[in-house]
């Protein structure tokens, strides 16, 4: 993970989490995210926030392709 900042605005800053894979999402305003295309098999997910850390989740994708994965970060 790289964590982008300004030196002269602490508010400004970005972070790049780097993946070696076509399977991503960016959640949206409502916090909901869809990854689509994935093949049939198991996989692990994993769910990153910049101040409260990783979480990781094992789902199985069946032939339907459709998984629900929700994952809750408190403070």
């Amino acid at each position: 993970m790289l964590h982008l900042q300004m030196d002269q605005h602490n508010y400004m800053n970005a972070y790049f989490y780097p993946i070696e894979n076509p399977y991503y999402a960016i959640i949206g305003p409502s916090g909901s995210y869809a990854i689509d295309r994935i093949p049939p098999g198991k996989y692990k997910i994993i769910a990153w926030h910049p101040i409260l850390g990783i979480q990781e989740k094992e789902i199985e994708v069946g032939s339907t392709g459709k998984v629900v994965a929700n994952f809750e970060f408190s403070k």
